[in-house]
């Protein structure tokens, strides 16, 4: 079990990579390809998806399915507690949005 002090600091456990937020509201609007994410995510290498991808698996955020079929490929879609996340990360785009309004307007 993971240990934290105040539950708010397991968000920012699975927040803590640089693209995971990022990651995450990519895969709330579709399913998504390893090539998919990579291109939506500039300046984010393979290598740094991969892993990011496989903490949010490890956190059950996220979730990987195999088709073996042909073609064969990867997909990855938000688990049900990937999309619990999904309101806080709303909260947080239109805090953005307002906070940028406000300097805007100050200017």
């Amino acid at each position: 079990m993971i240990e934290v002090r105040y539950p708010f600091e397991m968000t920012f456990k699975i927040f803590k990579r640089k693209w995971s937020v990022l990651i995450i509201w990519e895969l709330n609007q579709k399913k998504m390809r390893l090539s998919e994410l990579g291109r939506i995510l500039e300046g984010c290498n393979e290598k740094v998806l991969i892993e990011t991808l496989d903490s949010l698996i490890e956190y059950d955020i996220v979730k990987k399915r195999c088709n073996n079929g042909y073609p064969k490929y990867v997909e990855y879609s938000l688990t049900t507690l990937g999309k619990m996340i999904v309101p806080i990360l709303k909260e947080a785009d239109d805090f953005g949005k307002k906070y940028i309004e406000n300097l805007v307007s100050d200017l």
